[in-house]
């Protein structure tokens, strides 16, 4: 009902005149739309007075507004700026902030009402304002606060953006931000009637400050990443609906999957905050552009997916729960080298940030330890004859072999090279490698690479990372698959209590199974209120203890950041056998 009233309002506000001329009057007063709309196209056709061919676009463009003919509206708008008498161009400034108002566009709204109350005459501001005045209820506080900067010399902007500045900030829990905003509008506008409402703000503000402990949740709740900014904000709904501490609360920002927007909400948290921690941003681009703003403050920002290595030593106070890419090939390294006791390999990388990130990972790892990479192989995402990348392993491993005979032979090493090899074994021989290591995030890929390695009789250990995690695979490849293994992280398999009933809870609220990220999210969040419940309640105390947490039992699997340098580096080893997949005690 409140939404109707204020549509009504706002046709109102279109439909009042804001200009005199018998003529127009006329027009709109004794005919339909379609008969006002034609005659005024041939009024502005036909005259040869600019300030009545103006009037009758500004006419013109209230029909379409109030009919919300958008695209009509926007096209005679555009006529209006480059044509219209310029004694009469404010009014193009008030029609352009209602346009720009229907199409949601409320920070430029504001912007060009603001512009029609500074060059309006006196008896016609009324208009802007109101206009102004419902475009700053839309707007967040970062938008406000520009607004403020920009129109700081005219009092009667500056009074209704401080006042909703004032008003947001309470509503978010900013009760410092209230109490230092409501000082200056006390200052300047005590005798105006707001300052009664700001009063108080301003004492209620006073009576909660401290009371409560306030989240910020960092999210993309629109663009490109929307579903998964939205499966985070279901497990933070249902952390706080199982609960009873009514002085935690939380506010939630919308990052429209967007580095720069993230950049003014991050800044919105810190200048008008008084949070105690941070949870997101999701994607590993906004993380590292939220992160480098918040290490510079005790704020703890916990992300509950980013998986980009080195975002966690951006500062003492950065979290990452989701484990990095480099830590799942370095976690498999170690499996395959301290307990496989493996020492040579051949590394099959697509040509992406997840494979050449992962193949240099684990090459680093095997190197440090004394063992070798035989060949290192990079190739294009999507291939499907993997031949020549075969053949060359095949020379790689004949070559290394034969070398080993020489030297157990002569004592000595020797170089071999590429045709000083016997054909015959090049084509014929089966040849052997300790361990295969194919770090693909794609089920898809790895179905066709996997069958031409044993074509192609090359043999050793196969090893993959979390790409592997596929029943696909498992369907179109289990003959090649037995005793392979791959490091993951969120082994879905695994049942127990804590992860039993957040499944069941999240069924029960939101009518669906949750995804890995609703998983990752609630441990994100639930870690913050496991602090809080031990007494860490300031974003210092929250910082020391996560960066102490071993072991932590959460719902997407076991979390350690104490010596990680802030990265969760519990990765789970997977065996494949018998179509099955095993996680090992390792």
């Amino acid at each position: 009902m409140k939404r109707l009233y204020f549509l009504l309002a706002l046709l109102l506000l279109t439909t009042t005149p804001i200009y005199t001329n018998d003529k127009i009057e006329d027009i709109l007063n004794s005919n339909s739309i379609k008969e006002s709309i034609i005659k005024l196209q041939k009024l502005y056709l036909s005259s040869k007075n600019n300030i009545i061919k103006t009037k009758a676009l500004i006419a013109l463009t209230k029909i379409y507004l109030n009919n919300n003919d958008l695209k009509n509206a926007k096209f005679i708008l555009k006529i209006l700026k480059e044509k219209g008498d310029s004694s009469l161009s404010f009014y193009y400034n008030y029609l352009y902030s209602v346009y720009l108002f229907k199409t949601q566009n409320f920070y430029e709204s504001a912007d060009h009402a603001a512009i029609f109350i500074i060059k309006a005459p006196q008896n016609l501001k009324i208009y802007g304002l109101n206009i102004f005045k419902e475009s700053l209820k839309k707007l967040d506080l970062n938008q406000l606060e520009q607004l403020k900067d920009k129109y700081k010399d005219y009092d009667v902007l500056y009074k209704n953006i401080l006042f909703y500045l004032i008003k947001n900030s309470y509503e978010k829990g900013n009760f410092s931000s209230v109490e230092k905003l409501s000082t200056i509008f006390l200052s300047l506008f005590s005798s105006d009637p707001l300052s009664e409402i700001v009063k108080k703000y301003l004492e209620k503000s006073k009576e909660l400050k401290g009371r409560y402990i306030k989240i910020a949740v960092l999210l993309p709740l629109s663009g490109e990443y929307k579903v998964y900014g939205e499966q985070v904000l279901n497990s933070i709904k249902l952390k706080f609906s199982e609960i009873e501490n009514d002085n935690i609360k939380y506010s939630v920002f919308d990052t429209k999957s967007s580095p720069i927007e993230t950049i003014f909400k991050v800044k919105e948290i810190l200048k008008y905050g008084d949070y105690t921690a941070i949870v997101g941003p999701i994607t590993s681009l906004n993380t590292i552009v939220a992160s480098a703003l918040v290490s510079e403050y005790s704020l703890p920002l916990i992300t509950p997916t980013a998986t980009e290595e080195g975002i966690a030593k951006i500062g003492n106070n950065i979290f990452q729960l989701n484990v990095t890419i480099t830590k799942l090939a370095e976690k498999i390294a170690k499996f395959a080298v301290d307990s496989l006791k493996l020492r040579k390999f051949v590394i099959i990388a697509p040509d992406n940030a997840y494979g050449r990130t992962q193949a240099l990972s684990f090459q680093r790892y095997v190197e440090a330890k004394g063992g070798r990479i035989i060949k290192l192989i990079i190739y294009p995402p999507g291939t499907k004859d993997y031949k020549e990348y075969m053949i060359s392993i095949r020379r790689a491993i004949l070559i290394d072999k034969i070398e080993e005979e020489i030297f157990k032979k002569e004592g000595k090493y020797r170089e071999v090279k590429l045709e000083n090899i016997p054909k015959k074994r090049l084509k014929e021989e089966n040849l052997q490698v300790d361990g295969i290591f194919i770090p693909s995030a794609s089920a898809d890929e790895l179905i066709m690479l996997i069958p031409q390695i044993f074509y192609y009789r090359i043999n050793g250990t196969l090893l993959g990372s979390s790409g592997w995690y596929s029943n696909k695979l498992i369907k179109h490849t289990a003959q090649y698959l037995n005793n392979s293994y791959f490091s993951l992280y969120f082994y879905k398999i695994d049942r127990y209590d804590k992860r039993i009933k957040f499944e069941n809870e999240y069924k029960n609220m939101f009518k669906k199974s949750p995804g890995k990220v609703s998983y990752l999210g609630y441990d994100a969040i639930d870690i913050i209120f496991s602090a809080i419940e031990n007494g860490y309640t300031t974003p210092e105390a929250i910082t020391e203890y996560i960066n102490n947490i071993k072991n932590y039992n959460g719902v997407s699997g076991r979390i350690t950041f104490y010596n990680t340098e802030g990265s969760n580096n519990n990765a789970e080893i997977i065996k494949i056998e018998n179509k099955k997949f095993i996680k090992l005690n390792y």
